[in-house]
């Protein structure tokens, strides 16, 4: 039930500048037969909403975080935003764990 997301950002821009914001995490999956979302502060131990971004080229962050019980998660939702922009930018990414042995087809 405890996993550590690591999400890298990569300024693919002007690389001059400095970019910065807030990324926010949430991992959807199914819980008692009922498809459902968890926000961040319901999987971060610190109950934080967001998480603040600086860099010029590359920054890698880590996140900590504890899946409900009885939850299945599916994928992982991202979603950032840079500097004083309103709109998010938002990704899904199929929930996977490094080393764990692959899921065989049926």
């Amino acid at each position: 039930r405890r996993y550590r997301v690591e999400i890298t950002l990569v300024q693919a821009g002007t690389r001059d500048a400095t970019a910065g914001g807030v990324l926010s995490i949430a991992v959807s999956g199914e819980r008692g037969g009922a498809l459902i979302q968890v926000p961040m502060a319901e999987l971060d131990g610190n109950h934080r909403r967001e998480l603040p971004f600086s860099l010029r080229y590359f920054q890698q962050l880590e996140l900590p975080i504890e899946l409900p019980e009885g939850f299945v998660p599916a994928s992982l939702l991202v979603e950032y935003r840079q500097g004083r922009n309103l709109e998010p930018v938002r990704q899904s990414f199929t929930w996977r764990v490094e080393d764990e042995p692959p899921v065989p087809a049926l």
